[in-house]
Parts: structure tokens; sequence; C-alpha cells
């Protein structure tokens, strides 16, 4: 029995130190993939064990992410990536002296709130969630007079803007047609330029949400720098 416990406690031991090891190099790898992020993020890296990824200088996954990133004005809320692949060699993720980070895969995503979406687009219309899209809602002119006026509208991404277009048009909660709806049409349109997520992740999908519009990219073969 001896032995067995003898094992036991070697096993622990190694696995004590592995997860040691890790927390360190998620330390280091936070500290240097903060730049983008204007802020130290929450690094998580998968897989066990780690030392023997840390020793071949290869990360299956590392998973970041933070509360909130300002990215030109714009605050991109509950940011994650997801970096696949990533190859950094043992004595810089164990000892701090980061200076590249080459990564297979980066996928990120982020919410863009409505109310930031309504200060960014300035039209004065406002926006919100809607359980079969997004609602905007406004008070324009149409046939000489200022109404009130909404509609559910769809989402699309278009390059790197937010399109917003109305479906249904209603007045004082009542939907609008002929010559009312003609005179709206239109004006509840939106285009709202988005800035590329952090590491160079360029747009390529969205939706919209109850609290606002999810943001996603993708990108390959990209060297991150600290």
């Amino acid at each position: 029995m001896k032995w067995l416990v003898g094992l036991l406690v070697g096993v622990a031991l190694l696995v004590g130190a592995d997860r040691v090891a890790e927390h360190v190099a998620a330390g280091v790898l936070a500290d240097g993939l903060q730049t983008e992020l204007g802020g130290r993020p929450t690094v998580e890296i998968d897989g066990f064990p780690f030392l023997t990824q840390a020793v071949g200088g290869s990360y299956r996954r590392l998973r970041v992410s933070a509360p909130v990133v300002r990215r030109e004005g714009l605050s991109l809320r509950d940011f994650s990536a997801t970096l696949t692949g990533v190859h950094v060699a043992l004595g810089d993720a164990l000892g701090g002296s980061l200076s590249a980070v080459p990564v297979d895969r980066l996928d990120a995503g982020a919410l863009v709130a409505y109310d930031d979406l309504t200060q960014l687009a300035g039209s004065g219309l406002r926006l919100a969630g809607d359980p079969n899209g997004v609602r905007v809602t406004g008070r324009v002119a149409a046939l000489g007079r200022q109404v009130d006026v909404s509609a559910v509208s769809s989402v699309a991404l278009a390059g790197d803007a937010l399109v917003v277009t109305a479906g249904q048009l209603a007045v004082g909660g009542v939907a609008v047609t002929g010559p009312l709806a003609a005179a709206l049409r239109g004006r509840l349109d939106l285009r709202v330029p988005l800035p590329a997520l952090p590491y160079g992740v360029r747009l390529a999908s969205l939706g919209a949400g109850p609290q606002g519009i999810t943001v996603s990219g993708g990108a390959r073969s990209v060297v991150l720098r600290p």
C-alpha cells in the first residue's frame, strides 16, 4: 500500500505543479494580450496537462474575455475570443517576455447595446429589442406634420456597417398604409458604421437580441503583439 500512497502523492504533486504553471502562464498571456483591450482580460488555457503544451510551445486553445472593451468610442460588452493553435515558447510563457503571439485561428464576439447604437447613429431614432427583430421609434415629419412612428425592423451586415431596415410602420401603435406609409417609408431605416473587433478581427455576422446586437468574426494566421 505504501507504493500506492506514494504514487498518489506524486500524481497530486504533478497535478498541482501543472495547475500552478498554467496559472502563471495565463497571467503572463493576460498581460501580453491587454493592449488591444484597454485592460487586463481573463485568460483560460484549455487542455490538460498544461506542461506538455508549454514544453512544445503550442497551446490547443486559449479563451480570452473582458466585460467591456472600448473601440472607436463604442462599448463592446461581454467580449470573448477563442484562440486556437497558439504558439508561445516555454521561456516566454513562464518568464513574461512576450513579443509576439502567433495564432492559427482567432474567433471573437461581443454585444453592442441598443443605447450605444442609438447614440452612434445620431439620427434621433431610438433602437430597442423586440421579439421579432429590432424596434425603431422616433418622431419624424410626414405630410406636413410631426408623427410618432415605430417599426419592427430587420438587421443585416453590409461591409463594416449595421443596416437596419424597417418593416411594418405604425403610428400611435396602429399600422399605417396608403399615402402616410409611403411618406414614412425609409425614414426609419438606418446604416450605422461599426468598428472592427479587437486583434484585427473583421465583422462577419451579427444578430439581434433583447439587449443589443451581437457581432462576431474570425481570422486565420494572425500575430498578436503586446
